[in-house]
């Protein structure tokens, strides 16, 4: 994992630079602080338009997938985010395989939770309905 998040910085160290340097050839006269609310600021409004639309069209068909794409994303980011506090305060050893590990646990959780969902619908039908 620590060769992963090494490559994710340095890919956000090298945009870091190129906007850097954008905004001296330009003469934009942009601060950091600048860069960082434009960037972020749009960068998460992009982001927002993206998942508001694709949560609206989900929606149509079920309200369990957009609660378990949310809980997925949730659970990926706080697995890694404990996996990179792990490493920066030496309590523990950062691995990716936990974070695996951790998504798959909820995986076959929410299967467990499908199949007895599922199941309670089916035989709380009325048998006339059921035979269809």
């Amino acid at each position: 994992m620590s060769d992963y998040l090494k490559l994710f910085i340095n890919q956000i160290n090298q945009i870091h630079t190129a906007l850097l340097n954008f905004n001296q050839t330009q003469n934009l006269g942009l601060s950091d602080k600048d860069l960082h609310f434009y960037v972020f600021g749009l960068g998460a409004m992009g982001l927002f338009l993206i998942v508001h639309f694709l949560f609206k069209w989900l929606s149509k068909y079920s309200m369990t997938f957009i609660s378990f794409v949310f809980t997925f994303v949730v659970l990926v980011g706080l697995a890694l985010a404990i996996e990179i506090g792990q490493r920066v305060t030496q309590e523990g050893i950062m691995d990716f395989n936990d974070v695996v590990s951790g998504v798959y646990g909820f995986l076959v959780f929410f299967s467990i939770y499908l199949v007895f969902t599922f199941l309670w619908k089916f035989f709380n039908q009325s048998p006339k309905r059921r035979r269809r």
